[in-house]
């Protein structure tokens, strides 16, 4: 029953005049500058809103973008630029004239090897061309006549 008799009493300081305790200005006071600082985070949260929207569309803007260039590469069959298709050019013909080389060499190769094979060959004849040397089937005739004779 004391709390209610508080009661009575704070009420009836408070009907009891118009005039503002130093604990309700102090009240009032917190009150006005917590209202300043709710504005004022409710500014900052309204710039960030703004500042998020923003972003996520440039981001959108970058998405779609990076789509179109991932999906618009060059086919295979278009030339990228003309150094690159100066120098297939240049690449086709050196990679023709080595061939060409390759092939020559191999074929020089081989006549080298069958003219090798010729000269590791005996040169040996039957007769031989030399008349200061009689073949010994003629000696062994002419020896035999000398003799019978």
């Amino acid at each position: 029953m004391a709390l209610v008799d508080e009661n009575k009493d704070n009420g009836d300081d408070s009907s009891s005049g118009d005039e503002v305790t130093s604990e309700q200005a102090e009240i009032l006071e917190i009150l006005e500058q917590n209202s300043q600082e709710l504005k004022a985070q409710d500014r900052m949260l309204e710039k960030a809103a703004k500042k998020l929207k923003k972003l996520k569309a440039k981001l959108a803007k970058a998405l779609e973008e990076n789509e179109k260039l991932r999906s618009a590469r060059p086919q295979p069959n278009e030339i990228e630029c003309p150094i690159y298709e100066s120098m297939m050019r240049d690449l086709c013909e050196q990679k023709s004239k080595y061939a060409h080389q390759v092939e020559e060499i191999e074929r020089l190769k081989g006549e080298l090897g069958e003219l090798q094979s010729k000269l590791d060959k005996p040169i040996v004849s039957d007769e031989l061309e030399c008349k200061s040397y009689l073949h010994p089937s003629v000696d062994i005739a002419e020896l035999k006549r000398k003799g019978e004779g």
